[in-house]
């Protein structure tokens, strides 16, 4: 739906997007004829806080004329009777009342509304926008970088071997960093609330499906007090008992650090054999280790691609001789009895 520019909608865009912008979600919009479609909704409470945390800014949208100092509620009911008058917003509802199996209370961003016969303001009601969203910056940048994406892409098993394998530990080091923040996360959070029945969140947003890359990591902190510190002392005793028995099991039952480097090494090592295999390399790498630099001057080969091929000999030779001493390591350790898990 195309809008006109107009100081409602103007306010409605800075809700939407922007820093510090509204929450709102998104979900399916029913009417009474059947028809559906896909919208981002808010809150008319969240209206009423945006406009407490900024006095002043949407002052512009209302219509002038009535004197007096506006309360965060008056300046919300009348903002929103101008954009239902102007048509960029509905009144919307629930259409599942009570709460799914399992849960306790209603979430609060439901995936599926139904449109109310009464358009009115209601602080209580959620209101759905009836226009697209603007299109910000972000947007045409990824359409750019899209075909730049997959370009590079198909043109990786053309990469030289170094910059192949820095894509390769960025994208461990990467995956190794959420896992551990994630990790520190509910380690936080179970020791926090054990002891003391608080909740402490660690980066709170990071698990949320609608929160962008930069308010994934904001806020760092989040605090929750309980009301009482005996509350939920029993399920905060089992989940103690329940994660005390865990930590001894593995404590008790771990590899020692010999094995587990060797591990590292061998997946390592697979790694890299796996990466030849896909892009032609295991057959270049062997012969490289018998090649003589003579015959790399004969060939007309320059001193960079001979300094490759000396790598690849370099890395095979010692990947066969790890490989070596773990099969020793494992046909001794054949010899020990197995220690029950």
């Amino acid at each position: 739906m195309t809008v006109g520019a107009t100081p409602a909608k103007h306010a409605a865009d800075m809700l939407r997007q922007g820093k510090g912008h509204m929450p709102w979600g998104q979900g399916k919009i029913e009417d009474t004829e059947g028809e559906s479609t896909y919208s981002e909704y808010f809150w008319a409470k969240d209206l009423v806080r945006y406009v407490e945390a900024n006095p002043g800014k949407l002052d512009f949208a209302l219509p002038r004329g009535k004197g007096g100092e506006r309360t965060p509620q008056e300046v919300a009911s009348e903002l929103v009777r101008v954009m239902l008058k102007e048509g960029l917003i509905m009144r919307a509802e629930r259409k599942f009342k009570r709460p799914k199996p399992g849960r306790t209370r209603l979430v609060k961003w439901p995936r599926t509304l139904l449109r109310v016969k009464e358009q009115g303001w209601d602080e209580s009601a959620m209101y759905a926008f009836l226009y697209d969203r603007p299109t910000s910056i972000w947007y045409y940048l990824a359409i750019i970088l899209l075909p730049v994406v997959v370009v590079g892409a198909c043109l990786f098993p053309l990469a030289p071997w170094w910059a192949r394998m820095a894509l390769v530990y960025f994208l461990m080091g990467l995956l190794c960093l959420m896992l551990g923040l994630t990790l520190i996360r509910y380690v936080v959070f179970t020791v926090v609330w054990v002891v003391t029945g608080h909740s402490l969140w660690v980066f709170p947003n990071m698990m949320e499906e609608q929160a962008s890359l930069l308010e994934a990591f904001t806020p760092i902190v989040a605090f929750s007090k309980a009301k009482s510190i005996t509350d939920g002392l029993l399920a905060r005793f089992a989940a103690l008992v329940v994660c005390s028995s865990v930590v001894w099991v593995l404590a008790s039952h771990s590899p020692d650090m010999k094995h587990i480097k060797e591990d590292v090494m061998q997946a390592h090592d697979s790694l890299f054999e796996y990466l030849d295999s896909m892009y032609g390399k295991a057959k270049g790498i062997e012969g490289a280790t018998q090649s003589d630099s003579t015959q790399a001057h004969a060939k007309g080969k320059g001193a960079g691609e001979r300094n490759e091929r000396d790598f690849y000999g370099e890395f095979s030779h010692a990947r066969a001789k790890r490989k070596m001493g773990g099969d020793q390591g494992s046909e001794h350790q054949a010899g020990k009895s197995s220690r029950p898990f």
